[in-house]
């Protein structure tokens, strides 16, 4: 049997996990991340041998262009205090919104998102425990300015969450951004929505590197780190090599039990559906389907 579109809603509906396990995880990441941070004075020169390293590595590559970002922030007051804003506040209270968003609106794909999520967040709090990397407005003699800063919020950032001084790769920044503009791109059909999100990861980028947050390798580490979880997590999948999302639907579709007073409505519902009755025998009653030609019949036992 066909299920009706009020069924198939229901169905969907049925893909949302606990609201109160999504809020759980999300505490108990925020307990982890609290925990690493608490070690932040004694990793200090260990960070800041490490963030030496990746400037060593950076003027290598030709990649060493977090000062002069830097630089034209500083000099650009508006702009320097609107990155502040974006910086400070957009990370946590954006990505929440999403996540919350695309639970209510799109649960088939909630799970991959989440997943995707979950797993940026972890391999995130991993390095920074194990890497911890002084960010660029903490090393000295080196001359970056510390824009946020300058722009009236203080050396320890302000948020929802106390900032690890000292988690500085990946960019956590970068990679929660990315993850929006691929679930945002996936979420909305208009195109300058779309665009919208491939924007809003760029901004992001540009910012962290701006306000010597980050280090360029920062953002492509958390970048990598996304682009891989949105794959492993089920979120995106490889379709006859092609990019597809990687919807969930469930393995059985509850059937509807009609009653004898609700199956001509459930007909009509069906009758109602497009496409119903072209090129098929839907036109025929359920008598003449279930007809045997009379050539077929068995014969009466005498």
């Amino acid at each position: 049997m066909t299920v009706v579109p009020e069924v198939r809603e229901r169905a969907h509906a049925v893909t949302r996990p606990w609201v109160v396990g999504e809020i759980a995880i999300i505490f108990l990441l925020v307990w982890v991340y609290d925990f690493i941070r608490s070690f932040a004075e004694l990793r200090e020169q260990t960070a800041l041998v490490h963030a030496r390293d990746i400037i060593g590595i950076e003027q290598a590559l030709h990649l060493n262009i977090e000062q002069s970002v830097n630089r034209w922030l500083a000099g650009h007051e508006s702009l320097a205090i609107m990155a502040s804003y974006w910086y400070s506040f957009t990370h946590f209270a954006v990505t929440m919104t999403v996540l919350a968003t695309c639970y209510v609106l799109r649960p088939a794909i909630y799970r991959g998102a989440r997943n995707a999520l979950l797993l940026t967040n972890c391999v995130g709090l991993v390095v920074y425990y194990a890497l911890p990397v002084m960010p660029p407005r903490l090393l000295p003699h080196r001359d970056f300015l510390d824009v946020v800063a300058l722009s009236g919020f203080g050396a320890t950032q302000v948020g929802p969450i106390k900032e690890d001084q000292f988690a500085a790769m990946p960019s956590l920044h970068a990679a929660w951004a990315l993850w929006v503009g691929v679930v945002v791109f996936i979420m909305v059909r208009k195109r300058v929505a779309k665009a919208l999100a491939l924007i809003y990861p760029m901004i992001t980028t540009v910012v962290v590197i701006g306000t010597a947050n980050h280090y360029v390798l920062d953002v492509i580490a958390g970048i990598t780190v996304t682009l891989v979880a949105v794959f492993v997590g089920g979120l995106v999948t490889l379709r006859h090599g092609r990019l597809a999302v990687a919807e969930r639907i469930p393995r059985s579709l509850p059937v509807p039990i009609a009653l004898p007073f609700q199956r001509s409505s459930l007909a009509y519902a069906e009758r109602s559906r497009p496409g119903y009755g072209a090129g098929s025998d839907h036109h025929r009653s359920a008598e003449t389907r279930d007809r045997r030609p009379a050539q077929q019949q068995l014969p009466r036992r005498r």
